[in-house]
């Protein structure tokens, strides 16, 4: 069921979707303050290996220092020349690609070349910013947020659920794609099904009855998981067919969807799981990336592994039919939004929409209130 029985107001205004206010305020001061995807644990799985990527616009270096997985901001204590180009590379010692000055796991200066032309200076003065890291399932994640709390935490009721769907799985696909609307319109759509019925008329069809909706608003995230029981049809029958002959444990569920604030959506099912996130490029424009694994054991051999191969294709085509359909109604939501003095109104169905501007609205009022009158 649905948690909410009656219409909505929403909690953001038009403007919020195209305003450079709005932009820079998200930009600096939400994203920052959260986990993102950098890259994969596999990159930085050996010692001395060295991811270098960029981070809401800030160049951070995730590096494997003894065993230990530390990040910190992309910036030479010296004078703030990137100490690597964006990339991977292996260095015992993040050095500076300007004048080589060296720093240890813990972000310290241990070595400056010309020492002696430094008189004076205390090397302990003289260190690398911290970023948070993390390695979570298959995934590398940083927060420029030196004391944010694990995005375990984050994930909170559901981290043993997340680790069944993505713990032991493997990267099936990668589809990126950019677009000239804002990051949270794409989030909203993903989080709705009142748009189902006109949106996609062959692929889902019709929106199911609220008694078929498993809805839950939390703080952190918002999750919707199916409840229509499976059925005699082919599609289903062959569903479960399909599960039981690869995997050795099947959940044997309809799927489930989880929206991860602000900008991580994840999408449950025994075959394929995926996990997309969204970033903020500009007022209107934001990166899509989609990630699609598939669990690493299956029964059957070489047998098993081709008709896993064959399945998945088959669904992540499917996945990006119906995804398209959204995608080419996108732009057209961000024109409307650019010419409306209207906030309009929500139906219980796009709860998770309400849940979401929530999120956003207390967090703009947290940041009010630590800010210097």
């Amino acid at each position: 069921m649905f948690v909410h029985q009656t219409k909505l107001e929403p909690l953001l205004k038009p403007a919020d979707y195209f305003s450079r206010e709005a932009f820079v305020n998200e930009r600096e001061l939400l994203f920052p303050r959260h986990w993102q995807i950098v890259g994969f644990a596999r990159q930085v799985a050996n010692e001395g290996e060295y991811l270098a990527c960029d981070v809401g616009g800030i160049p951070v270096i995730v590096h494997n220092a003894g065993g230990s997985i530390v990040g910190f901001r992309n910036a030479c204590a010296h004078r703030n020349a990137m100490l690597r180009p964006n990339g991977s590379g292996k260095q015992t010692r993040l050095t500076c690609q300007y004048h080589g000055w060296q720093y240890d796991g813990a972000g310290k200066v241990c070595k400056v070349p010309d020492g002696q032309s430094f008189k004076g200076i205390k090397a302990e003065d003289f260190c690398l910013t911290r970023v948070s890291t993390e390695v979570c399932g298959p995934f590398l994640l940083a927060s420029l947020n030196p004391k944010a709390s694990s995005f375990r935490d984050h994930l909170g009721a559901f981290s043993d659920e997340f680790d069944a769907y993505f713990g032991h799985h493997r990267l099936f696909g990668t589809w990126q794609t950019e677009h000239a609307v804002n990051w949270k319109v794409i989030i909203e759509n993903a989080v709705e099904s009142y748009h189902v019925p006109l949106v996609h008329p062959t692929t889902f069809r019709q929106y199911k009855p609220p008694e078929l909706h498993d809805h839950t608003l939390a703080s952190t995230y918002s999750r919707y998981a199916d409840l229509q029981p499976w059925d005699n049809s082919i599609v289903s029958n062959g569903f479960r067919v399909l599960a039981k002959s690869l995997l050795k444990n099947p959940n044997l569920e309809r799927f489930k969807h989880t929206h991860i604030y602000p900008n991580h959506l994840l999408y449950y099912g025994d075959l394929l799981s995926t996990w997309t996130t969204v970033e903020a490029i500009d007022t209107a424009r934001s990166r899509y990336t989609l990630f699609a694994f598939v669990p690493r054991d299956v029964k059957k051999g070489i047998v098993g592994q081709l008709l896993q191969s064959l399945s998945s294709t088959i669904l992540l085509k499917q996945f990006k039919r119906i995804l398209r359909e959204d995608m080419d109604l996108w732009p057209k939501i961000q024109s409307g939004l650019s010419g409306s003095l209207n906030s309009g109104v929500l139906s219980c169905r796009e709860e998770r929409i309400w849940a979401f501007q929530k999120y956003l609205t207390e967090f703009r009022q947290d940041d009010a209130i630590g800010q210097p009158s």
